[in-house]
Protein backbone atom coordinates (compact mmCIF):
# COMPACT_ATOMS: atom_id res chain seq x y z
CA UNK A 1 0.00 0.00 0.00
CA UNK A 2 2.79 2.44 0.89
CA UNK A 3 4.60 1.68 -2.35
CA UNK A 4 1.38 2.23 -4.30
CA UNK A 5 0.73 5.52 -2.50
CA UNK A 6 4.27 6.80 -3.12
CA UNK A 7 4.02 6.01 -6.82
CA UNK A 8 0.69 7.83 -7.12
CA UNK A 9 1.94 10.88 -5.19
CA UNK A 10 5.09 11.03 -7.31
CA UNK A 11 2.93 10.85 -10.44
CA UNK A 12 1.09 13.98 -9.35
CA UNK A 13 -2.29 12.35 -8.75
CA UNK A 14 -4.71 14.26 -6.45
CA UNK A 15 -3.15 14.06 -2.95
CA UNK A 16 -6.43 14.74 -1.14
CA UNK A 17 -8.11 11.75 -2.78
CA UNK A 18 -5.04 9.56 -2.21
CA UNK A 19 -4.99 10.55 1.48
CA UNK A 20 -8.62 9.46 1.76
CA UNK A 21 -7.89 6.13 0.09
CA UNK A 22 -4.93 5.53 2.43
CA UNK A 23 -6.99 6.50 5.49
CA UNK A 24 -9.62 3.90 4.65
CA UNK A 25 -7.03 1.25 3.69
CA UNK A 26 -5.36 1.34 7.11
CA UNK A 27 -8.67 1.01 8.95
CA UNK A 28 -9.62 -1.86 6.61
CA UNK A 29 -6.29 -3.71 6.92
CA UNK A 30 -6.48 -3.14 10.71
CA UNK A 31 -2.82 -3.99 11.38
CA UNK A 32 -2.89 -3.30 15.13
CA UNK A 33 -4.91 -4.54 18.08
CA UNK A 34 -5.72 -0.95 19.05
CA UNK A 35 -5.19 2.56 17.69
CA UNK A 36 -5.85 1.85 14.01
CA UNK A 37 -8.08 4.91 13.61
CA UNK A 38 -5.46 7.19 15.12
CA UNK A 39 -2.77 5.70 12.88
CA UNK A 40 -5.02 6.19 9.82
CA UNK A 41 -5.59 9.85 10.68
CA UNK A 42 -1.88 10.44 11.31
CA UNK A 43 -1.05 8.68 8.06
CA UNK A 44 -3.55 10.86 6.22
CA UNK A 45 -1.82 13.97 7.57
CA UNK A 46 1.62 12.60 6.68
CA UNK A 47 0.51 11.92 3.10
CA UNK A 48 -0.80 15.47 2.71
CA UNK A 49 2.40 16.92 4.21
CA UNK A 50 4.49 14.78 1.84
CA UNK A 51 2.56 16.29 -1.08
CA UNK A 52 3.17 19.78 0.38
CA UNK A 53 -0.53 20.62 0.54
CA UNK A 54 -0.79 20.89 4.32
CA UNK A 55 1.27 23.88 5.46
CA UNK A 56 1.79 24.70 9.09
CA UNK A 57 0.18 23.11 12.11
CA UNK A 58 -3.21 24.82 12.15
CA UNK A 59 -5.24 21.94 10.73
CA UNK A 60 -7.11 19.58 13.07
CA UNK A 61 -9.01 16.92 11.17
CA UNK A 62 -9.89 15.20 14.45
CA UNK A 63 -12.36 18.02 15.05
CA UNK A 64 -14.43 17.01 12.01
CA UNK A 65 -14.50 13.31 12.88
CA UNK A 66 -15.26 13.94 16.54
CA UNK A 67 -18.30 16.09 15.77
CA UNK A 68 -20.25 13.05 14.55
CA UNK A 69 -18.55 9.73 15.29
CA UNK A 70 -21.42 7.61 13.89
CA UNK A 71 -21.15 9.44 10.54
CA UNK A 72 -17.38 8.81 10.49
CA UNK A 73 -17.69 5.10 11.20
CA UNK A 74 -20.68 4.79 8.89
CA UNK A 75 -18.74 6.33 6.00
CA UNK A 76 -15.87 3.89 6.57
CA UNK A 77 -18.22 0.88 6.74
CA UNK A 78 -19.97 1.96 3.54
CA UNK A 79 -16.99 0.81 1.45
CA UNK A 80 -17.52 -2.87 2.26
CA UNK A 81 -21.28 -2.49 2.21
CA UNK A 82 -21.02 -1.12 -1.35
CA UNK A 83 -18.68 -3.84 -2.67
CA UNK A 84 -15.49 -1.79 -2.14
CA UNK A 85 -16.96 1.36 -3.70
CA UNK A 86 -15.22 4.35 -2.08
CA UNK A 87 -17.62 7.06 -3.29
CA UNK A 88 -19.55 7.58 -0.03
CA UNK A 89 -16.39 7.52 2.08
CA UNK A 90 -14.47 9.90 -0.18
CA UNK A 91 -17.41 12.31 -0.33
CA UNK A 92 -17.45 12.41 3.48
CA UNK A 93 -13.64 12.61 3.69
CA UNK A 94 -13.22 15.41 1.14
CA UNK A 95 -16.08 17.38 2.68
CA UNK A 96 -14.18 17.27 5.99
CA UNK A 97 -10.98 18.52 4.36
CA UNK A 98 -12.88 21.39 2.73
CA UNK A 99 -14.53 22.41 6.01
CA UNK A 100 -11.22 22.35 7.85
CA UNK A 101 -9.55 24.46 5.16
CA UNK A 102 -12.42 26.98 5.39
CA UNK A 103 -12.03 27.12 9.17
CA UNK A 104 -8.29 27.73 8.89
CA UNK A 105 -8.77 30.34 6.17
CA UNK A 106 -11.22 32.26 8.37
CA UNK A 107 -8.82 32.05 11.32
CA UNK A 108 -5.84 33.20 9.24
CA UNK A 109 -7.84 36.13 7.88
CA UNK A 110 -8.77 37.24 11.39
CA UNK A 111 -5.32 36.72 12.90
CA UNK A 112 -3.75 38.40 9.87
CA UNK A 113 -5.76 41.52 10.65
CA UNK A 114 -3.83 41.82 13.94
CA UNK A 115 -0.66 42.78 12.12
CA UNK A 116 0.02 46.22 10.63
CA UNK A 117 -0.67 45.84 6.94
CA UNK A 118 -2.47 42.53 7.55
CA UNK A 119 0.67 40.38 7.30
CA UNK A 120 1.56 37.77 9.91
CA UNK A 121 5.34 37.68 10.31
CA UNK A 122 5.59 34.41 12.21
CA UNK A 123 4.19 30.90 12.16
CA UNK A 124 1.70 30.70 15.00
CA UNK A 125 1.98 27.68 17.27
CA UNK A 126 -1.11 25.68 18.19
CA UNK A 127 -1.32 27.33 21.61
CA UNK A 128 -0.90 30.82 20.12
CA UNK A 129 -3.60 30.16 17.56
CA UNK A 130 -5.97 28.79 20.19
CA UNK A 131 -5.36 31.61 22.66
CA UNK A 132 -5.52 34.50 20.20
CA UNK A 133 -8.63 33.12 18.51
CA UNK A 134 -10.34 32.59 21.85
CA UNK A 135 -9.50 36.08 23.06
CA UNK A 136 -10.70 37.58 19.77
CA UNK A 137 -13.99 35.73 20.04
CA UNK A 138 -14.44 37.06 23.56
CA UNK A 139 -14.07 40.58 22.20
CA UNK A 140 -10.99 41.26 24.33
CA UNK A 141 -8.92 44.31 23.48
CA UNK A 142 -6.61 43.92 26.47
CA UNK A 143 -5.76 40.97 28.71
CA UNK A 144 -3.32 39.66 31.31
CA UNK A 145 -1.08 36.61 31.13
CA UNK A 146 -3.58 34.63 33.20
CA UNK A 147 -6.26 35.28 30.57
CA UNK A 148 -3.88 34.01 27.87
CA UNK A 149 -3.09 30.88 29.91
CA UNK A 150 -6.79 30.11 30.23
CA UNK A 151 -7.64 30.80 26.58
CA UNK A 152 -4.66 28.82 25.27
CA UNK A 153 -4.79 26.06 27.88
CA UNK A 154 -1.07 26.48 28.55
CA UNK A 155 1.09 26.80 31.65
CA UNK A 156 2.64 29.96 33.06
CA UNK A 157 6.08 29.45 31.50
CA UNK A 158 4.74 28.52 28.05
CA UNK A 159 2.37 31.51 28.14
CA UNK A 160 5.28 33.84 28.97
CA UNK A 161 7.31 32.51 26.03
CA UNK A 162 4.32 32.84 23.67
CA UNK A 163 3.57 36.39 24.74
CA UNK A 164 7.19 37.54 24.42
CA UNK A 165 7.37 36.13 20.88
CA UNK A 166 4.05 37.67 19.89
CA UNK A 167 5.11 41.05 21.29
CA UNK A 168 8.47 40.87 19.47
CA UNK A 169 6.70 40.38 16.15
CA UNK A 170 4.18 43.16 16.80
CA UNK A 171 1.14 40.91 17.10
CA UNK A 172 0.62 42.20 20.65
CA UNK A 173 1.43 45.48 22.37
CA UNK A 174 2.80 45.35 25.93
CA UNK A 175 1.35 47.81 28.43
CA UNK A 176 2.84 48.24 31.90
CA UNK A 177 5.41 46.05 33.63
CA UNK A 178 5.77 43.44 36.34
CA UNK A 179 2.62 41.91 37.83
CA UNK A 180 0.52 44.64 36.20
CA UNK A 181 1.68 43.83 32.66
CA UNK A 182 -1.15 43.65 30.17
CA UNK A 183 -1.25 42.89 26.47
CA UNK A 184 -3.42 44.42 23.78
CA UNK A 185 -3.98 44.01 20.08
CA UNK A 186 -2.46 46.71 17.83
CA UNK A 187 -4.66 49.79 17.60
CA UNK A 188 -6.77 48.87 20.63
CA UNK A 189 -7.29 51.60 23.22
CA UNK A 190 -6.60 50.73 26.87
CA UNK A 191 -9.64 49.36 28.66
CA UNK A 192 -11.22 50.32 31.90
CA UNK A 193 -10.44 48.76 35.24
CA UNK A 194 -12.46 45.63 34.50
CA UNK A 195 -10.11 44.77 31.63
CA UNK A 196 -12.89 43.52 29.35
CA UNK A 197 -14.28 44.81 26.11
CA UNK A 198 -17.78 46.22 25.98
CA UNK A 199 -18.52 43.54 23.37
CA UNK A 200 -18.21 40.73 25.91
CA UNK A 201 -21.52 39.26 26.88
CA UNK A 202 -24.74 38.47 25.13
CA UNK A 203 -25.88 41.33 22.86
CA UNK A 204 -28.97 42.86 24.52
CA UNK A 205 -31.13 42.60 21.39
CA UNK A 206 -30.68 38.83 21.12
CA UNK A 207 -33.41 37.56 23.41
CA UNK A 208 -34.39 33.88 23.31
CA UNK A 209 -37.45 34.79 21.26
CA UNK A 210 -35.42 36.81 18.75
CA UNK A 211 -32.81 34.04 18.42
CA UNK A 212 -35.46 31.40 17.81
CA UNK A 213 -37.21 33.51 15.18
CA UNK A 214 -33.97 34.27 13.33
CA UNK A 215 -32.80 30.65 13.37
CA UNK A 216 -36.16 29.34 12.15
CA UNK A 217 -35.97 31.73 9.21
CA UNK A 218 -32.36 30.82 8.48
CA UNK A 219 -32.98 27.05 8.67
CA UNK A 220 -36.34 27.01 6.90
CA UNK A 221 -35.01 25.59 3.61
CA UNK A 222 -32.00 23.65 4.93
CA UNK A 223 -31.69 20.00 5.89
CA UNK A 224 -28.29 20.44 7.59
CA UNK A 225 -26.82 22.97 10.01
CA UNK A 226 -25.59 25.85 7.82
CA UNK A 227 -21.96 26.78 7.32
CA UNK A 228 -20.41 29.75 9.09
CA UNK A 229 -20.68 31.82 5.90
CA UNK A 230 -24.46 31.39 5.98
CA UNK A 231 -24.54 33.64 9.05
CA UNK A 232 -23.19 36.69 7.23
CA UNK A 233 -25.31 39.62 8.37
CA UNK A 234 -26.33 37.60 11.43
CA UNK A 235 -22.87 37.17 12.99
CA UNK A 236 -24.13 37.93 16.48
CA UNK A 237 -26.32 34.83 16.25
CA UNK A 238 -23.36 32.47 16.00
CA UNK A 239 -21.84 33.25 19.40
CA UNK A 240 -23.88 34.08 22.50
CA UNK A 241 -22.38 34.25 25.96
CA UNK A 242 -23.93 31.61 28.22
CA UNK A 243 -24.87 32.53 31.78
CA UNK A 244 -22.41 29.96 33.14
CA UNK A 245 -19.63 31.09 30.82
CA UNK A 246 -18.50 29.69 27.51
CA UNK A 247 -19.54 30.77 24.06
CA UNK A 248 -22.64 28.93 22.91
CA UNK A 249 -24.82 28.71 19.85
CA UNK A 250 -28.55 28.13 20.43
CA UNK A 251 -30.36 25.44 18.44
CA UNK A 252 -33.95 26.61 18.69
CA UNK A 253 -35.36 23.55 16.93
CA UNK A 254 -34.82 21.29 19.94
CA UNK A 255 -33.86 23.94 22.49
CA UNK A 256 -30.37 22.48 23.11
CA UNK A 257 -27.18 24.48 23.49
CA UNK A 258 -24.07 23.32 21.64
CA UNK A 259 -20.65 24.63 22.63
CA UNK A 260 -18.77 25.86 19.57
CA UNK A 261 -15.02 25.55 19.10
CA UNK A 262 -13.43 29.00 18.66
CA UNK A 263 -13.24 30.06 15.01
Amino acid sequence: MCEWLNRRLDAGEPPFVLAGVAHHAITDIHPFADGNGRVARLFQTAALMRADVLPGRMFSFERYYAEDRPAYYGALRSVRQRACNLDVWLDYFLRGLAEEHERVAATVADLGSLMPGGTVLLQLSVSQQRALTGLRLQGRREFARGDYEEAGNVGRSAAGDDLRRLATHGVLVVRGAGPNTRYSFPGAAPEGRRGRSARVGRPPKWTDTAIEAELKELLADKSEWPSYDSFRGREELTLCRGQQGGWRSPLAADRRLVVLEPR
